[in-house]
C-alpha cells in the first residue's frame, strides 16, 4: 500500500535522479511516449509497458530528465498519499486553479489512478483506488478522512522550505543516500546541510547533459 513518508522531498529527489547518467541512459533507451488519454477534467494518460522499467527509481512512469515540468514524477511509495474521490468536498479542479497548482494523472497497470498536485516547490502523489474516476465535480479526501477544502491541505505537514539549508528545500532526510550512491561511498550518513564538508556541489537544474532553454533546443524537445 502506498502511504506518505515522512520527511520525503520529491522536487530534491528528482533533481538528484533526472542528473543521473544512469537514468538519461535507461529514459533514452526506452523512448517513452505518452500513454493513451484518459476523459478527465485534467490531464490523464495511461501508464505503458516501457513506464514499468522506471521501477528501478521507485518511479511509476518516465519522466524527461530535461523538461521543466513535471517538478517531479509519479513515485510508486515514497510520498504517496492515499486518497479517494468525494462529491461532499469541494471540487479540486476549482481549488487547483485558486491555489495556483496544476493536475495530471497516470492510470496504472492495475487500474488505480496516481493524481499529481503540484505548486512551485511541492509536488505530491495521491493514489486513488482502483478504477477511480475523477469528475469534472470531484472532491479530494484523504488518509484520516481529512477533507481537501483548499489546494493547501493536500501537503499540510509536508516539510516546509527553509533557507541556510541544504540546496533546493532544505531537507536533510535522504540526502547521505543519494551522495552515497553517486560517489561510491561506504559510510551511511554523511553531513549535507552547510556542504562544508561535502566538497564542491553543482547546479542540478537544469539536469546534467540538458541543455539550457537559452543554449537551443533541449534533447527532450517535442515530447510530452
Amino acid at each position: 500500500m502506498a502511504r506518505r513518508v515522512g520527511g520525503w522531498d520529491a522536487v530534491r529527489a528528482w533533481r538528484f535522479i533526472r542528473a543521473s547518467k544512469a537514468y538519461r541512459n535507461a529514459w533514452a533507451k526506452q523512448v517513452p511516449m505518452p500513454g493513451l488519454p484518459e476523459r478527465a477534467p485534467f490531464p490523464v494518460r495511461l501508464q505503458t509497458s516501457a513506464d514499468l522499467a522506471a521501477a528501478a527509481w521507485g518511479m511509476a512512469a518516465f519522466e524527461d530528465p530535461c523538461a521543466e515540468r513535471p517538478l517531479a514524477p509519479f513515485w510508486t511509495h515514497a510520498g504517496v498519499i492515499e486518497g479517494w474521490v468525494t462529491r461532499d468536498a469541494p471540487p479540486l479542479v476549482r481549488l487547483a486553479v485558486e491555489g495556483g497548482a496544476t493536475l495530471d494523472g497516470l492510470r496504472l497497470a492495475d487500474g488505480a489512478l496516481m493524481l499529481r498536485i503540484e505548486r512551485p516547490g511541492v509536488s505530491v502523489p495521491v493514489r486513488l483506488p482502483r478504477g477511480a474516476a475523477f469528475p469534472d465535480d470531484g472532491g479530494l479526501r484523504l488518509v484520516l478522512e481529512r477533507e481537501v477544502a483548499a489546494i493547501e491541505d493536500v501537503w499540510a505537514g509536508f516539510p516546509a522550505p527553509r533557507s541556510g539549508r541544504a540546496r533546493g528545500t532544505g531537507t536533510l532526510s535522504f540526502c547521505w543516500r543519494w551522495k552515497a550512491r553517486r560517489r561510491g561511498s561506504r559510510r551511511r550518513t554523511t553531513r549535507c546541510g552547510s556542504g562544508r564538508r561535502s566538497g564542491s556541489r553543482k547546479s542540478t537544474t537544469p539536469a546534467a547533459g540538458c541543455m539550457s532553454a537559452s543554449s537551443g533546443a533541449s534533447p527532450g524537445q517535442g515530447r510530452s
